[in-house]
């Protein structure tokens, strides 16, 4: 769902699945109605906790999770509940109310401009726009998409919605101008994603379809990604490129899946686990970095919008990773393909660039001001 940055690119395929488990943290949303939360797990799946309490601050059928680490805060979209909720990220206690969205607010991303894009159920359900300290900014998109339930970018900065009730994806552009229907005749979609190799295929799960189509840039069925999982919603990358997608329908489990759809097994299961729709994996290593830990420069300049790598030292490494002031992965680059990076699309303000392989590890910080 975030392939304006392009988050997953094919190089992190090739990284092994270890390099940072001792340091990822899986949660889940759970439930609806009184039992509605968050569990956490473990990075091999064992279940730790529920981290944000069934009910509490009044969470009703939770659809999206989104930490802010530079506000010790995580987010929780309830639909039911119509807000979205802030809770401690250490401990999951309420911390109060980020935004009152009266359709019901599904799906959340951080977009390319910094700004915090919320989805909406019902009302006009157009795309909504907030700042990070909840502050509405504006409807980003001049149409509504009834039930829109998926998000995603593409390189071109072009923003695709899926509708669950109208079974389709809507296309609009970098603007928020409504482009048409890009997909149609779909069974229930819910989450949306281009695939990460970048060939512009685009992965939908259709929820009552019972599957996960492929689709190719033009909009134009390949076939199955995945063939058979029950009423699928929530997605996610590990390390080692793999998804984690969440299964309904009385399944009630974590299912993990390689690149190219073959499963791999059950990742999460029990534990009160229902109806999961949201999966966030969290990288304590970049949520916890202080200047003590900081690098020598490898990246000049320091402030700019247009980076060079030092190729003495990142050729070493076969990709990079950008990471924003919240902890989000917003990119993966592959260093040998260009010895600069232009971070022009970007919001002003502080990143992380975090070169990681084989138990190597620099990261430095970097702003972006134009």
């Amino acid at each position: 769902m975030k392939t304006l940055r392009s988050i997953f690119t094919l190089c992190l395929i090739l990284v092994a699945s270890t390099l940072l488990a001792q340091d990822l943290e899986i949660y889940v949303s759970s439930g609806n109605g009184a039992v509605s939360g968050v569990k956490k797990f473990t990075s091999t799946g064992v279940f730790e906790s529920d981290f944000v309490q069934p009910g509490d601050g009044g969470i009703n059928w939770p659809q999206d999770i989104i930490f802010l680490e530079d506000q010790n805060i995580v987010l929780v979209s309830g639909l039911n509940n119509t807000e979205i909720l802030k809770y401690n990220s250490e401990n999951g206690n309420f911390d109060g109310i980020f935004a009152t969205v009266a359709g019901g607010p599904t799906r959340m991303e951080i977009g390319a401009d910094g700004l915090l894009y919320v989805l909406q159920w019902a009302t006009n359900s157009k795309v909504l726009r907030y700042q990070v300290d909840g502050t509405f900014v504006d409807e980003f998109t001049n149409t509504g998409v009834t039930n829109s339930i998926g998000l995603a970018w593409d390189t071109e900065g072009s923003l695709y919605v899926s509708s669950y009730g109208l079974s389709l994806v809507r296309k609009y552009n970098n603007l928020g101008e409504d482009q048409g229907n890009f997909i149609t005749g779909l069974q229930g979609p819910t989450n949306i994603w281009f695939d990460p190799s970048g060939n512009g295929d685009m992965i939908v799960l259709n929820w009552n379809g019972n599957n996960a189509w492929r689709f190719d840039s033009a909009g134009n069925l390949i076939g199955d990604f995945i063939s058979n999982i029950i009423q699928p919603e929530g997605v996610a990358f590990l390390p080692n490129g793999n998804l984690l997608i969440g299964s309904g329908g009385g399944i009630d489990d974590i299912l993990e899946f390689e690149s190219d759809g073959t499963p791999v097994g059950i990742f999460a299961a029990d534990n009160g686990l229902a109806n999961p729709n949201a999966i966030y994996i969290r990288d304590l290593a970049i949520a916890s970095v202080s200047d003590s830990e900081l690098s020598p420069i490898f990246v000049t300049p320091t402030i700019g919008n247009e980076f060079t790598w030092n190729t003495s030292i990142i050729n070493n490494f076969s990709f990079l990773e950008i990471y924003n002031a919240l902890g989000l992965l917003i990119e993966t680059l592959i260093p040998s393909e260009n010895e600069q990076w232009n971070a022009d699309r970007y919001a002003e303000g502080l990143y992380f660039i975090v070169a990681n392989e084989h138990g190597r590890k620099f990261t430095q910080k970097i702003i972006i001001k134009k």
